[in-house]
C-alpha cells in the first residue's frame, strides 16, 4: 500500500513540475469570482507542437470552462 502512495504522490509531484510553485500557491487562493473577474487579455498560455504552425490570431478563439464541487 505504501508503494501505492508513493507512485501516486509521485506522479503528481511530476505532474505539477512544469508550473513555478509561486504560480501554484497563487493560483490555490483562487476562487470562482477571481476567473470571473479576469479579462482574456490578462490570460496568457504556452503551446508546444512538434511541427510548425502559422496560426491566424484574429480567427483564433480561447474558451475556458469552469466547473466548481
Amino acid at each position: 500500500m505504501e508503494r501505492i502512495v508513493l507512485f501516486v504522490v509521485s506522479l503528481v509531484l511530476a505532474g505539477c513540475a512544469a508550473m513555478p510553485l509561486s504560480t501554484l500557491l497563487a493560483l490555490s487562493a483562487f476562487e470562482k469570482d477571481d476567473f470571473i473577474a479576469m479579462k482574456p487579455e490578462q490570460i496568457r498560455a504556452k503551446v508546444q507542437l512538434d511541427e510548425p504552425v502559422r496560426a491566424d490570431v484574429a480567427k483564433a478563439t480561447l474558451s475556458l470552462a469552469l466547473q466548481t464541487a
